[in-house]
């Protein structure tokens, strides 16, 4: 991804939203799980795009994750 992509915001989703991500995720979580595979980094990834999404930046792309842990603006 283009740094500059990463400063806008919101970050646009036009390559997938984090909630079709999350979506995504939740087949790769069952494929590991149906193959016993280890799922913890998916199910990481699927925590972080779900928090995402609580807070607004479902209809983001993937790059809108780095708004989570930010804290808010002062003042």
């Amino acid at each position: 991804m283009e740094p500059a992509r990463l400063s806008q915001t919101p970050a646009p989703g036009d390559d997938a939203t984090v909630d079709v991500r999350i979506a995504a995720t939740g087949h790769l979580i069952h494929a590991a799980q149906a193959r016993s595979v280890d799922d913890a980094l998916p199910g990481l990834l699927r925590t972080a795009m779900e928090k995402a999404s609580a807070v607004g930046h479902g209809r983001d792309s993937y790059a809108g994750l780095i708004e989570v842990p930010r804290p808010a603006p002062k003042g």
